[in-house]
């Protein structure tokens, strides 16, 4: 209609739509970084963070081994521990991917073992690997002729990395494409590791060059492995800043709205999984930096380490939420508390159940505190 002036005049006006924030696809949990406000500020966020009860617990435990033995703040307690913690830590924050989108990966501690045994044996026997045979003559360097033709370590590195993300892409391919359980292929996939790690190193030994080992593990505050440990978890979260991690956070949260979202749930599934064989590949040569040999069987203990630490860290076994920081500092407070014990010299028959119960407090502290993010969001 027009007025007296002939100007248009609307009766009704449908509201704005660009008043409110256009939101698209389903809802899914966001990493600390991204889900603070500007007006909730950064203490807030931070108080809301999963990953605060298991930093408190770390920090306490600090304290008290500080008490018990002060020797420890010093660079040459301080660097062995990270070059300990450092390789599992990043197992942590490769199977909280998993984790992520949903899915869980019990093959990451084999799989580091295998990789371990590669970065041994390339170094040492390089090719010769493949005419030498897994005989256990390569493994203990008996021979000083076939121990010298080891490949540059860097070119080592590259292929063990390769090798670990080979088998999460064999992972991710029977699950997200074989609709296989997670659970049930990541565990068969880590006996074939270990029968893997049997068969190419027989028994422990191997070496890798004296000088790498003198320059990683060498003491100093700021050291090689804390320097590792850190720029691993800064790229696991810029990864998980990227599309690719949203579409993660969006297959963990729900994969029927994912999927018609247009998320692509198959290859964000696939993705997930490489990323955890390729941590496990990057763990295996740390640690093999750290130890200076290798052991068929010393990687399966590492799993329940990593599982148990990315959950301590926060990340939700539901999927749908995890960020690069809490499994890391799961791990290493999982490293501390049994420094803590060893240090208070507790009766080894009583270690395991009082670091049981503290982690089933550090657990339920959480739990609650994420209820309670929950209801203040809501």
């Amino acid at each position: 209609m027009t007025d007296s002036r002939g100007t248009e005049t609307a009766q009704t006006l449908p509201k704005s739509t660009t008043s409110k924030r256009a939101t698209t696809g389903p809802q899914v949990g966001r990493s600390w970084p991204q889900r603070l406000r500007p007006q909730e500020g950064w203490r807030r966020g931070a108080l809301r963070w999963r990953g605060l009860p298991a930093t408190a617990l770390a920090l306490m435990a600090l304290v008290l081994i500080a008490i018990l033995q002060p020797g420890f703040l010093t660079a040459t307690q301080l660097a062995p521990f990270f070059a300990t913690y450092g390789p599992v830590a990043i197992l942590a924050v490769g199977v909280s991917f998993t984790l992520l989108v949903g899915g869980i990966d019990l093959s990451v501690g084999p799989v580091m073992g295998v990789c371990a045994i590669m970065t041994v044996l390339l170094s040492s026997v390089g090719t010769a690997l493949f005419s030498a045979g897994p005989s256990g003559a390569a493994s203990v360097c008996s021979d000083p002729e076939l121990c010298s033709q080891g490949l540059p370590f860097g070119l080592v590195v590259v292929v063990v990395v390769l090798i670990g993300a080979l088998f999460g892409l064999v992972n991710g391919t029977v699950i997200a494409f074989v609709r296989l359980q997670p659970l049930v292929a990541t565990l068969a996939m880590g006996f074939v590791a270990a029968g893997f790690s049997l068969y190419m190193l027989p028994q422990p030994g191997g070496q890798i060059p004296a000088s790498l080992l003198t320059t990683y593990g060498a003491p100093a505050f700021i050291s090689i492995p804390l320097v590792m440990l850190v720029g691993y978890v800064l790229a696991a979260a810029l990864v998980m800043g990227t599309p690719l991690g949203v579409r993660m956070r969006a297959v963990g949260s729900s994969r029927w709205k994912a999927y018609t979202s247009g998320v692509h749930v198959e290859r964000t599934t696939l993705a997930a999984y490489v990323v955890s064989g390729a941590s496990a590949g990057i763990g295996g040569v740390l640690f093999t930096l750290n130890a200076g040999s290798a052991d068929p069987g010393v990687g399966i203990t590492y799993t329940l380490t990593a599982v148990a630490g990315a959950v301590l860290g926060g990340t939700a076994l539901r999927g749908g939420w995890a960020d690069a920081f809490g499994p890391a500092v799961g791990v290493l407070t999982l490293g501390l508390l049994a420094a803590l014990v060893t240090v208070a010299n507790v009766p080894t028959y009583y270690a395991q159940l009082a670091t049981g119960i503290i982690i089933l407090g550090g657990l339920s502290l959480t739990q609650v505190i994420l209820r309670r993010s929950n209801r203040t969001a809501a």
